[in-house]
């Protein structure tokens, strides 16, 4: 009878040590997928038709959990209207799209701010946004481009509505 307790309690014993260190094990297993595994990837779609949807900022900003990345100067409702995709990784992305259109938006240290005085950027009627013309973007535009918070950005034309799929009434 006491040599069947003795193996009954080595082995609860082993279960419950084996359970511990395999906890131990699969959490620093986490932890080093996460710190050396790299940032998440992502691709942005940025389509030139039916309105943009895919290439709006503030649906990139949902991907920010963390609230890192700052939209600025009405870059929030910004839709850029590009034929490009761009593969590239969450952390990336803010400086990618700088850099993939310079024409319309500037990065500096976390922020994201849309050039309210170029002339790929235009703004939908009733304050429904802006539009990047993605082809137009891609031509930097100078750090006057960036005007300030107040600038008034122009209205799009009857044309640059219908080229990218926004209703002429929205």
């Amino acid at each position: 009878m006491r040599k069947t307790t003795v193996a009954a309690l080595v082995f609860i014993g082993t279960i419950i040590f084996s359970e511990v260190v395999g906890f131990g094990v699969s959490t620093l297993i986490m932890r080093a997928v996460r710190a050396f595994g790299g940032p998440p990837a992502v691709k942005i779609d940025l389509q030139s038709k039916l309105g943009c949807p895919s290439g709006s900022l503030a649906d990139l900003k949902r991907r920010f959990s963390d609230d890192t990345l700052k939209l600025e100067r009405g870059a929030d409702s910004l839709f850029i209207c590009s034929d490009n995709s761009i593969n590239t990784t969450v952390e990336d992305a803010p400086r990618v799209l700088a850099r993939e259109f310079p024409g319309c938006l500037n990065y500096i240290t976390g922020s994201l701010r849309m050039l309210r005085e170029s002339d790929a950027i235009c703004a939908l009627p009733d304050n429904r946004g802006y539009i990047c013309d993605g082809v137009k973007g891609t031509e930097g535009q100078g750090i006057d481009a960036l005007g300030t918070q107040s600038s008034v950005v122009s209205l799009c034309t009857p044309e640059t509505l219908t080229k990218f799929g926004f209703a002429l009434g929205f």
